[in-house]
């Protein structure tokens, strides 16, 4: 194998989008596909045998808990987030846990290109309404709008809104959490806090706003 051919991995659990990720890798000279997995411990497996140049995952694969695992992949390979969650919440969360890039699944292929070839370079890939965003934020503008309010909110908090948003009963919740339904309802009373949401329904009407404007399943 050529010492200086970048491999790439994909992390993502529908076919459609990890082929259509293979085609774009193997046009690029220099580039190779490791292969795509549709699960956090195939991705595991693949990375720990190294010679793994770059991990483009989807950090909700089998749920929002994905953030703390994109921990694990950066220790063995650059991380670039491609995914259907909204970027202006969950990008700044994931370049915290270290990757490098963020880009969520409306971007086009030269887009996404680009993206791959700053990580592997070294740099810092985000939407130019990313990059503005921080900009913003360094010149003192505040964000606005509903991601804003749940920035507020740790990554277990905001799965617990995922998960309302999708429908999901206290008692699927707590099975998808691997905790009881009482830690369940202790978050959903500390998200109503944080958000100053009046009741219970106030809370799933912005859970379900929230999941139904990313499209997520």
């Amino acid at each position: 194998m050529d010492p200086s051919c970048r491999r790439i991995l994909v992390v993502d659990e529908h076919p459609v989008i990890g082929s259509g990720l293979a085609r774009l890798v193997e046009a690029q000279a220099g580039w190779s596909m490791v292969g795509t997995v549709c699960t956090r411990d195939a991705a595991r497996a693949q990375v720990s045998r190294g010679a793994v140049a770059l991990v483009v995952l989807e950090p909700a694969i089998q749920g929002l808990d994905g953030l703390g695992w994109i921990e694990e992949i950066a220790m063995h390979a650059r991380v670039l987030c491609f995914s259907t969650l909204e970027e202006n919440l969950l990008a700044e969360r994931a370049l915290r846990a270290g990757a490098r890039g963020y880009l969520m699944k409306t971007s086009g292929c030269e887009e996404v290109v680009a993206a791959m070839h700053t990580v592997l370079g070294g740099g810092i890939a985000l939407s130019e309404a990313m990059r503005r965003r921080f900009i913003g934020r360094l010149a003192g503008v505040e964000p606005h709008g509903l991601a804003a309010g749940l920035a507020v909110l740790n990554n277990r908090e905001l799965r617990v809104v995922h998960l309302l948003g999708a429908n999901h009963s206290a008692r699927q919740i707590a099975a998808c959490m691997h905790v009881s339904e009482k830690t369940v309802a202790t978050h959903r009373q500390r998200i109503r806090e944080k958000l100053r949401l009046a009741s219970a329904r106030d809370l799933v009407r912005v859970a379900a706003s929230w999941v139904g404007q990313d499209l997520l399943s």
